[in-house]
């Protein structure tokens, strides 16, 4: 959290307030820290300030007086923040995840702007209190431990298959609302596709998200498959988007 709030400062001293403040508000807000609250009111002051600027309302004096209010509240706020790291316990833990994986998976790093984003966006689904029962179908499923823990993180409770048998089985015993696999295993290069594919249609109108990186991505999302991906990232874009739907 140490990193993030070093970048707050550098924002602020660059004149980005308000990506200061975005960066700020997600953190806070997986964090379910009460502190949001302030940041969206200090994001609120500075939009109207900006709108007051484009129209010509304020003098340079109002405004560098409205402008040195807002900075100084939001350095208050840091400084407050900096001296409790506790309260970031949550957000520390699901920023790790995201960094391991990506590191286990021989990802590229995320861009500042992207992982912003998808803590904001992943802050709204936490608040919002969405949840869903889905399966994980995969052969090696210890290599998924972190993505595990960071979509279990976000509301979504897991049953587990190793094998295409085991997944059958429960798709046909249990109720999701979401289906993740693997594309290899059991010796098939695309066994996850097969098995996909040769499911009763009811069964295919459960989102089904391939995870893995054995595909051509030239040839895009399979027929009747919610998405495709060997990115962490873009594997939770993907899950938001069927917690969003769902309800």
């Amino acid at each position: 959290m140490q990193t993030t709030l070093e970048q707050i400062y550098e924002l602020i001293s660059e004149a980005e307030v308000d990506k200061a403040l975005k960066k700020l508000q997600g953190a806070l807000s997986m964090a379910n820290s009460e502190l949001v609250n302030d940041v969206v009111l200090l994001s609120a002051q500075y939009k109207k300030l900006q709108s007051d600027i484009r129209k010509g309302i304020l003098d340079y004096n109002q405004e560098t007086l409205a402008s040195n209010r807002i900075v100084n509240s939001l350095l208050s706020l840091v400084d407050e923040l900096k001296e409790n790291p506790e309260i970031f316990d949550r957000f520390s833990k699901m920023e790790w995840q995201m960094e391991q994986t990506m590191m286990v998976k021989k990802r590229m790093e995320l861009s500042e702007n992207s992982k912003d984003s998808l803590f904001l966006r992943m802050a709204y689904v936490r608040e919002k209190k969405l949840t869903l029962v889905a399966l994980w179908i995969d052969g090696s499923p210890d290599a998924n431990t972190y993505e595990w823990g960071m979509l279990v993180s976000l509301g979504v409770e897991f049953d587990r298959a190793e094998s295409s048998a085991e997944a059958l089985e429960k798709l046909q015993t249990n109720e999701y609302a979401l289906v993740i696999s693997d594309i290899g295993r059991e010796g098939n290069p695309k066994e996850g596709l097969d098995f996909f594919q040769n499911l009763p249609e009811d069964k295919k109108r459960i989102p089904f998200i391939f995870y893995g990186g054995a595909f051509d991505k030239g040839r895009g999302v399979p027929p009747y498959a919610f998405g495709i991906t060997d990115m962490p990232s873009e594997l939770a874009h993907l899950v938001l988007d069927v917690l969003e739907r769902k309800f």
